[in-house]
């Protein structure tokens, strides 16, 4: 604990010890190595410093809950933990400052997708860049998650109708799909 106590002394930061160790704590909770929780906890300070102001919840939360995303989409695997929060964070502010949607409501979509969408193929980047077109549209969040939880299967029973819809044939529908 000592020695945790001082790595985190050494994290250039504007934020309290206090608070360091409570998204240390964070990373506890989701069973992190000693070296991942010290990358967690300088991570997602990065990430609060920048989006704070913006997500709702404490340091301590938009940590677990990014953590959590980038594990889900794994971007965790990829990057590793403090790689992964980064990633998430930094598709959040790009979105936030590109467009008209704000990431709060971006993370909110992102979050209601997890369950289903890197099963369908989608990366967090796909989700996200839904989220904000949906949130710069005036969209609730909650709705148009629904909508495609719900769209996402049925494509997948009916490839052949959705195609028609889409008014390509099969075999192109097909490999959109899969792209």
């Amino acid at each position: 604990a000592r020695d945790l106590a001082l790595q985190l002394l050494k994290i250039d930061t504007k934020t309290s010890v206090a608070a360091l160790q409570e998204l240390a704590t964070a990373g506890g909770r989701l069973g992190l190595t000693k070296q991942e929780i010290i990358e967690f906890t300088e991570s997602t300070d990065k990430v609060f410093v920048a989006l704070g102001d913006v997500l709702e919840g404490t340091a301590e939360d938009i940590g677990t809950t990014l953590g959590k995303m980038s594990a889900i989409f794994g971007l965790e695997d990829e990057f590793g933990v403090a790689g992964g929060i980064a990633r998430v964070g930094s598709l959040l502010n790009e979105l936030g400052a590109t467009t008209k949607a704000q990431e709060g409501r971006i993370l909110d979509f992102i979050e209601r997708l997890a369950g289903i969408a890197p099963q369908a193929g989608l990366t967090i980047a796909e989700v996200g860049a839904l989220g904000a077109t949906f949130d710069a549209a005036g969209q609730s969040m909650e709705i148009a998650a629904t909508v495609i939880k719900k769209l996402l299967p049925e494509i997948g029973k009916d490839v052949s109708k959705f195609a028609k819809v889409a008014g390509v044939d099969f075999e192109e529908f097909r490999k959109i799909l899969e792209e």
